[in-house]
């Protein structure tokens, strides 16, 4: 099973959950795909050390989107007019020479504070530490562009974000599981949307999400990338089954929704207990709880299946999508229906009395084992 977990960090998405998705799945899952520009917040401190003015510019432009900058992006124009100028003339004149040093030093110092910013950022919330973790075929990533679709449909570095977006289910023996973070819970999304336990008749019907509880792990955002390797050599190969268990689910997609939903409940479900009992046992995790029993907070892993455009929708809500993507996904849609089918998917939710501090969650999802249905109106 790769768990695949998809940003653009213009969108609405919090770091720190992102960073949890990746550290716990690292943990018991076969990959692991940080995918969009994940891998550049990871590597932040290594890619943009030496780039083109063309590139910082984009970059700054991508850092003021983020904070709602105008006065940066207003100073932007008169700085690419300059370059432009500059490039166009042979042999240019003194006052264009001139020009082009001043607005030279003044985009290097821009650039500078913008990409500390962002390394700070990265630092603070955990992603500088995943290139630790980084090792081909266990933990990499995915490079999806939502910028420009065409260009990207033509590069064979990157994937086009809408082609991506239905590679999760029309792909031939995918391992994909896409994975969300806790923002998938919140009102404003889901609105009248129900989620249902996989033992409720409702969860039959393909139109319908459905989650279970699974596995529990204590927050894991002030681990080091060699306590996460540690952790994951232990964890792991009392996943082995569990992740083949998933591999075989992912790709009965042909199936009936009945048959799909049976064998969660009867074929994987039944491998977790053997799973928490060693995240339980492990006496690092055991450790990492006691240090944060003041923050009283866990990190839950829930598995089930949601209809494929929902999932597309929860990227437009949180603008990880933009309007081109939404637009070619739509289309997609129409020329094959077979792309309304539910898709396994896991939630990383953050759990108990501390959450608020940490990440704003309905309460609703406490008792999801208790009731029948989450409703949120």
């Amino acid at each position: 099973m790769e768990a695949l977990i998809y940003n653009i960090s213009t969108g609405n998405v919090d770091f720190p959950s992102l960073s949890l998705a990746l550290r716990v799945s690292y943990l018991f899952t076969d990959h692991v795909s940080a995918a969009g520009d994940l891998g550049m917040n990871i590597l932040i401190d290594k890619l943009y050390s030496d780039v083109s003015a063309k590139e910082k510019i984009r970059f700054i432009e991508n850092c003021c989107v983020q904070q709602n900058n105008t006065d940066v992006l207003e100073k932007l124009p008169p700085i690419k007019d300059v370059y432009k100028r500059h490039q166009q003339v042979k042999h240019p004149p003194t006052n264009l020479i001139v020009s082009f040093k001043k607005v030279e030093r003044y985009l290097n110092l821009l650039y500078e504070e913008y990409l500390k910013w962002l390394a700070d950022g990265s630092a603070k919330n955990g992603l500088l530490e995943l290139q630790g973790i980084l090792e081909e075929g266990i933990f990499g990533f995915f490079q999806i562009d939502n910028m420009d679709e065409e260009q990207a449909k033509k590069s064979s570095k990157v994937t086009a974000a809408s082609e991506a977006l239905q590679e999760v289910f029309v792909g031939e023996d995918t391992e994909d599981v896409v994975t969300l973070t806790d923002a998938f819970l919140n009102p404003g999304f889901l609105q009248n949307r129900k989620i249902y336990k996989p033992t409720d008749e409702e969860a039959l019907q393909e139109e319908n999400i459905y989650l279970c509880q699974c596995l529990k792990f204590p927050m894991l955002n002030i681990l080091k990338a060699v306590e996460l390797k540690a952790l994951r050599s232990k964890i792991l190969p009392a996943a082995i089954t569990f992740n083949e268990r998933m591999n075989q689910w992912i790709n009965t997609k042909n199936n009936s929704p009945k048959e799909r939903v049976d064998y969660f409940t009867g074929q994987i479900l039944p491998l977790i207990p053997a799973v928490q009992q060693t995240i339980d046992e492990n006496e690092l995790l055991q450790h990492a709880y006691e240090v944060q029993k003041e923050t009283e907070m866990d990190v839950e892993i829930w598995i089930g299946e949601c209809p494929l455009p929902i999932i597309w929708e929860y990227y437009k809500y949180n603008k990880v999508s933009n309007e081109t993507t939404c637009n070619a996904l739509q289309a997609a849609l129409e020329k094959n229906t077979e792309l309304n089918k539910r898709i396994p998917f896991m939630v990383v939710v953050v759990s108990g009395e501390g959450r608020e501090e940490y990440n704003a969650m309905p309460e609703e999802i406490e008792n999801l084992t208790a009731k029948k249905t989450i409703s949120i109106d």
